[in-house]
């Protein structure tokens, strides 16, 4: 079975009323669609019970063909040439006409039991979108491609090699961001040509995410992407920043003030990267740099299991009393985390607010006698580690 994510525009309704035109027929739905073409689905209560439930019903009737629209006929193109049954993941935008299209898709679909092709479809519960509408520019890049980002990983849950992209279907300002995003996990294209029957397949560019870069600026991305009240100029000035940064930015006015933040490819690409790595903080000059490959492997799953226990525990009273995360029972800032496979001890400091998380210094707990002394050297060496400049390290998750 492939996941397929496909996008739904409102082609299902501009057949139908272009079906009844060719044939000279008056369209019944003609008043019912116009009055809800330019509606947000935050209206959809409003008109559920009839506009909706109109169009619903007589479009759902309708569309007995298989190209009734084009998320409908690439479908059936692409589940005819990989000949593998589909599990398809639809995304609408914040109108009543695309969650309405998604709905009748879903409900052709799934009411042929013996079809190959299965609908996940639940708009309220988990399909939603928040912010992927095409009025406000700002909020589609602050706000809808984060969450578009994040409903992708949920769907792929990390792992890719049996997901496909349908970009037959859909709004025009998703489409470029599903198709980036597609490419940076190395996921296959699929799209019908204009209005022929040719299923065609882009071809996998190799792009990569630059974990350099996201370390180098890592900090600047997390306040860009919560906007910040100055100029673009201003900032990379103070913040030193290179032009490598540029294509990430969005700078304009609100109520006479400047304000800068990511553009929708800085947002989407920084989502993908916290998605994929979990970001650590060590002192310059930490042994960490200098670990042969097979301890750092062994103390980043350490970390990622400390990080683990950290979120869960959202209490920094807590983290005090549990015998794991303080083990030497310190007054903190700073503490000892104990890991037990391997034994590792793990010098940190945990801010819950911006949940970074810094990494001072770490012992291998072996059976040699010097390293039964890691308590003693955690306290000396961390007078001389404390004040260092920090520096980021995205750690992994996909590799453990």
């Amino acid at each position: 079975m492939k996941k397929v994510i496909t996008p739904v525009g409102i082609s299902i309704f501009n057949n139908y009323k272009k079906y009844f035109k060719d044939k000279g027929q008056p369209c019944k739905l003609e008043t019912p669609l116009k009055n809800i073409e330019n509606q947000g689905a935050d209206k959809w209560e409003g008109f559920k019970d009839t506009r909706i439930a109109q169009v619903h019903k007589e479009v759902l009737h309708w569309q007995v063909k298989k190209g009734a629209s084009a998320e409908i006929k690439s479908l059936y193109k692409i589940q005819e040439q990989i000949e593998d049954s589909l599990e398809v993941y639809l995304i609408c935008s914040e109108t009543i006409l695309s969650r309405l299209a998604a709905e009748i898709i879903c409900d052709y679909f799934n009411s042929q039991p013996e079809s190959p092709i299965r609908v996940i479809f639940d708009y309220e519960r988990e399909s939603r979108v928040e912010g992927l509408q095409v009025e406000n520019r700002r909020q589609f890049e602050q706000e809808g491609i984060v969450n578009l980002v994040k409903r992708f990983n949920e769907i792929t849950g990390g792992y890719t090699e049996n997901v496909i992209m349908n970009i037959t279907g859909g709004y025009k300002g998703v489409i470029p961001y599903l198709a980036i995003l597609s490419q940076i996990n190395n996921i296959p294209i699929y799209y019908i040509f204009e209005d022929t029957e040719e299923l065609i397949r882009i071809p996998q560019a190799p792009i990569n995410l630059d974990k350099g870069l996201f370390e180098k600026y890592n900090r600047v991305f997390q306040e860009l992407s919560d906007g910040i009240l100055e100029s673009w100029e201003d900032y990379r000035r103070r913040r030193n920043i290179g032009d490598d940064f540029k294509d990430c930015i969005m700078e304009y006015s609100d109520n006479g003030e400047t304000i800068i933040g990511l553009n929708g490819i800085g947002m989407m690409l920084w989502e993908e990267y916290k998605h994929r790595y979990e970001i650590v903080y060590f002192p310059h000059g930490s042994k960490y740099a200098k670990e042969e490959p097979s301890k750092k492997k062994d103390l980043e799953k350490a970390i990622l299991e400390l990080k683990r226990r950290l979120n869960k525990v959202y209490d920094p009273v807590a983290v005090k009393n549990d015998e794991d995360l303080n083990h030497l029972y310190r007054k903190g800032p700073d503490y000892i985390y104990k890991h037990t496979n391997p034994q590792i001890r793990i010098h940190y400091q945990y801010d819950f607010a911006s949940d970074e998380i810094i990494i001072y210094n770490y012992y291998f707990i072996t059976g040699d006698t010097v390293h039964k002394k890691y308590e003693q050297y955690f306290d000396e060496e961390f007078n001389n580690l404390k004040n260092r400049e920090l520096y980021p390290i995205g750690i992994s998750t996909t590799s453990f």
